[in-house]
C-alpha cells in the first residue's frame, strides 16, 4: 500500500536518480507488452495447421490481447491510484503468466482466445500503464530524452525473442512455446518491484497575499503572449469527464489519437504478417525468416533514440517525427520490388524499424508535450485505448485480404494507405505548431 499523504504535499520528480531504474522498468514491461503479438508471430503458421483454420481467425489470437491490453489500460491507472502502481503491476503480473501457462492445454482456437488472448490482455492492461505514468512524474522536464531510453525495450525485444521463439517452436513446438512466453512475460512482476512511490513534500498553501505577490511580479505582456501563443496551437480545447472532475485537453489530441488508430493498423498487421508473407515468397526458411523481425528491432533502437535526439535538441516537433515516420511506412509498404527476394524484405524491415522507431517514441511524448505531465494519468490511457484499437484491427484485417486474394501485395498495399491517411490528417497540426514558433 502507498503511504499516506498530508494535505498541501505533493511529489516532485527527481529527473534522475532512481528514475532512471524505472526507466528500465518501464523500457522492460513496453519491450515485454508492446512486441508480444510480433514476437509470437512465428506461431501463426502451426496454429492454423493445428487447428485448421483461417489467417484471419489465427490473428485474432494475439490482436484480443494487444486490443485488451490497451484498450483497457485505465484499468491500471484507475488501480494504481488507489493501490499504488508498484503493487499494481505485480499483482497484475501474474494473469500473463497464468493464461499463456495454461494455453500449453487448448484443444481450440476459441480455448486460446481465452487464455493467450483475454487473461494475458487483462495482465498487460494492469501492468503498462501505470509504469508508463510514474516514469512521467519522475522526469518532468527531461521526458522527452527518459521516453527515448524507455522505448529502447521493444527494440532490444525485437531483436532477440523473435529468434528465440523460432527455436523454441521447432524444438519444443507451439504448445512449449507457450510455457516459455509465460516465463518471460512474469518478468513484469520485477518491473513493478522497482516503482519507487515518489517522495512528497510539503507546499506552502495559498493565500490571499501570496496571490498578491505573484500578481504584483507577474508579467501581464508574458502571460498574455503565453495565452495567445497557446490558442494558436491548440486552436480551442476540448472537456473529458474523468469521474467527478472535468479535464480540459488541447483540440489537436483527438486528432492525434485518430492518427493513432491508423499508426496501429498499419503496424501491428505488417509486423504480425511479415515473417508470413516471407514464407510464402519462400526467401528463406523459418527460423532464416524470423531474422527479419530481428532487422526491425535492432534498426527500431536507431529509430527511437535517434528521434528522442532530435526532439530534445528541438531541430524537430515530436509531431512532425510522427508523422513523417508513419509516411514512411506507408511508402515501403507500397513498394513491391522489397518483397520479391530476402534482401528486398531485409531492406524493408530495415526501413520499417528506422521508421516504426520514431513513432512509437513519439507515441507518448506528444501528448506530454501537449497536454503536459500533469494529464498524463487522463491522456496515456485514451492513446493506449486507441492504439489498442488499432491492434484489434489491424491483423485480422491483413488476413481477411490475404485470405481473398492469397496476395500480400494487396495486403501491404492497404496497410500502406492506412498510413498515408494517418499521416496526412495531422499537416494541420504541424503547419500550426511551426506557424505559432514563428510568431513567437
Amino acid at each position: 500500500m502507498e503511504t499516506s499523504v498530508r494535505p498541501g504535499a505533493t511529489a516532485i520528480g527527481p529527473d534522475g536518480g532512481w528514475g532512471w531504474m524505472v526507466a528500465l522498468a518501464a523500457a522492460t514491461a513496453d519491450g515485454i507488452v508492446g512486441t508480444y503479438s510480433f514476437v509470437m508471430s512465428p506461431l501463426y503458421i502451426d496454429l492454423q495447421r493445428e487447428f485448421n483454420t483461417s489467417a484471419e481467425k489465427a490473428a485474432w489470437v494475439f490482436s484480443i490481447t494487444n486490443f485488451i491490453a490497451y484498450v483497457f489500460a485505465f484499468l491500471g491507472t484507475s488501480v494504481s491510484i488507489r493501490i499504488g502502481a508498484r503493487m499494481t503491476v505485480m499483482a497484475f503480473s501474474c494473469l500473463p503468466l497464468i493464461g499463456l501457462f495454461s494455453s500449453y492445454f487448448a484443444t481450440s482456437i476459441h480455448y486460446l482466445y481465452i487464455s493467450a488472448g483475454v487473461v494475458t490482455g487483462i495482465g498487460f492492461a494492469g501492468s503498462l500503464s501505470p509504469t508508463h505514468v510514474t516514469n512521467a512524474k519522475y522526469f518532468p522536464t527531461r521526458y522527452a530524452l527518459a521516453n527515448g531510453i524507455t522505448h529502447i525495450g521493444p527494440a532490444v525485444a525485437l531483436f532477440i525473442l523473435p529468434p528465440i521463439t523460432q527455436m523454441c517452436v521447432n524444438l519444443y513446438g507451439w504448445r512449449g512455446t507457450f510455457v516459455v512466453e509465460s516465463a518471460i512475460v512474469f518478468h513484469l512482476c520485477v518491473c513493478g518491484a522497482l516503482l519507487r512511490p515518489l517522495k512528497h513534500v510539503q507546499v506552502p498553501e495559498a493565500t490571499e497575499d501570496n496571490i498578491q505577490v505573484d500578481r504584483e511580479h507577474s508579467n501581464p505582456i508574458t502571460n498574455d503572449a503565453d495565452e495567445q501563443l497557446s490558442n494558436k496551437r491548440t486552436f480551442k480545447s476540448i472537456i473529458v469527464c474523468c469521474g467527478d472532475n472535468n479535464i480540459q485537453l488541447p483540440f489537436l489530441f483527438p486528432v492525434f489519437v485518430i492518427s493513432v488508430l491508423f499508426m496501429s493498423m498499419t503496424y501491428s498487421g505488417v509486423m504480425v504478417h511479415l515473417q508470413s508473407r516471407a514464407s510464402v515468397a519462400q526467401v528463406g526458411s523459418m527460423q532464416r525468416t524470423s531474422f527479419l523481425i530481428s532487422i526491425s528491432g535492432i534498426c527500431s533502437f536507431f529509430g527511437r533514440f535517434g528521434s528522442s535526439i532530435l526532439v530534445y535538441y528541438k531541430i524537430l516537433s515530436s509531431l512532425c517525427v510522427f508523422s513523417l515516420g508513419l509516411f514512411t511506412i506507408g511508402v515501403i509498404c507500397v513498394v513491391p520490388q522489397l518483397a520479391e527476394t530476402y534482401a528486398g524484405f531485409a531492406a524493408f524491415s530495415a526501413i520499417l524499424g528506422l521508421a516504426s522507431g520514431a513513432v512509437m517514441t513519439m507515441l507518448f511524448t506528444y501528448p506530454y508535450d501537449l497536454c503536459g505531465s500533469e494529464r498524463a494519468s487522463v491522456t496515456f490511457p485514451i492513446v493506449l485505448c486507441s492504439y489498442g484499437v488499432g491492434s484489434l484491427l489491424g491483423p485480422p484485417f491483413a488476413g481477411w485480404i490475404f485470405d481473398s486474394w492469397h496476395d500480400y501485395n494487396y495486403v501491404y498495399y492497404a496497410l500502406g494507405c492506412c498510413s498515408f491517411v494517418g499521416s496526412f490528417i495531422l499537416v494541420p497540426g504541424i503547419i500550426l505548431h511551426y506557424w505559432a514558433r514563428k510568431e513567437d
